[in-house]
């Protein structure tokens, strides 16, 4: 079982409520078990850690009751994630206007993040690079397009232009890792 860091589970819970509102979050709170319920309702600690299946658990209703199916939520979600993240505590895995930057703190990003996984960055090209995240025991498609979102945005905000991240293996296909593979102008 692996664990993510109660500041994403917290900036999910705050995307759910700005978008869909406090009935919104209710709809989706009321769709987990009673534990995963109670976990969330109150005030989330941002430093301590929350079980990822919870997590992906959350961000996955919400995409399924207020998505289109194809996961585009779990992305907005990942976004909103990052932009407040690094918007905020994170802010020093940061410098405007120098994408590798970011990219070569990535894993150490990842691991401030995430108590399981690695992280893998290779820069193959000025504005390319892969990413490989291996040993992530709880992997689910909703996790992997939060992961899209987050990276892309954090991207973006480090001054790339024209982010396209697109995954070239999934665990949830069958592969052995996720791979995705980041260019940018």
């Amino acid at each position: 079982m692996s664990n993510v860091r109660g500041l994403s589970v917290s900036l999910a819970i705050n995307y759910i409520k700005k978008n869909f509102g406090d009935e919104g979050l209710a709809k989706v709170l009321d769709a987990l078990d009673q534990q995963e319920r109670e976990m969330f309702k109150g005030a989330m600690n941002p430093m301590v850690m929350y079980p990822a299946k919870a997590f992906i658990k959350l961000i996955n209703t919400a995409d399924k009751l207020y998505g289109g199916g194809d996961y585009d939520i779990c992305r907005q979600i990942g976004r909103f994630e990052a932009e407040n993240a690094f918007g905020g505590l994170y802010k020093v895995f940061l410098e405007l206007g120098n994408p590798s930057f970011v990219i070569r703190r990535a894993p150490l990003a990842w691991r401030t993040l995430n108590d399981a996984g690695d992280l893998e960055i290779e820069q193959t090209g000025d504005k390319y690079v892969k990413g490989k995240i291996s040993d992530y025991p709880d992997f689910d498609k909703g996790f992997c397009w939060n992961l899209l979102g987050y990276f892309e945005k954090v991207l973006e905000m480090s001054g790339a232009k024209n982010v396209n991240i697109k995954e070239v293996r999934c665990r949830c296909q069958g592969d052995a890792f996720c791979e995705y593979e980041i260019r940018w102008e």
